[in-house]
């Protein structure tokens, strides 16, 4: 199978972690959404995602800077969500973001779907939602 696309367009970094309260305090202060945009100047550009309110899990996918690559996974969070938050770190994991898309999705009777025709980085699901599409 031929693939066109790009490889390593930038290094992720994605932090799972527990953090009781924090989805009742973001959806009082700004609103119920997929996910929220949080900018700290001189540091990163991060997307923070509500995996499973219910059980208070949330994940941090974030394009990696030298401070970034360099802090621990709490320090990390810390600097993000401020003091007044409590969190456990679950996972803190690094990634390639890399995008590639079959030229061909069938061969006779075979069909490539999901992330055997394409890849695309995990934010929230949608690479489920383009899987599906297929």
């Amino acid at each position: 199978v031929q693939f066109d696309g790009f490889v390593n367009l930038a290094r992720m970094r994605s932090i799972l972690f527990k953090a009781p309260g924090l989805f009742a305090k973001m959806a009082k202060d700004f609103g119920v959404t997929h996910q929220y945009q949080i900018v700290r100047e001189g540091y990163c550009l991060a997307g923070l995602v509500p995996i499973d309110p219910h059980r208070d899990l949330w994940t941090v996918p974030v394009m990696v800077g030298d401070t970034v690559r360099t802090d621990d996974a709490s320090k990390f969070l810390r600097t993000l969500l401020g003091e007044s938050v409590s969190f456990e770190v679950c996972q803190d994991r690094a990634w390639y973001w890399n995008f590639f898309v079959s030229r061909h999705f069938r061969h006779g009777v075979s069909f490539l779907a999901g992330d055997s025709a394409h890849s695309w980085p995990p934010f929230g699901g949608t690479g489920g939602n383009t899987g599906y599409g297929d």
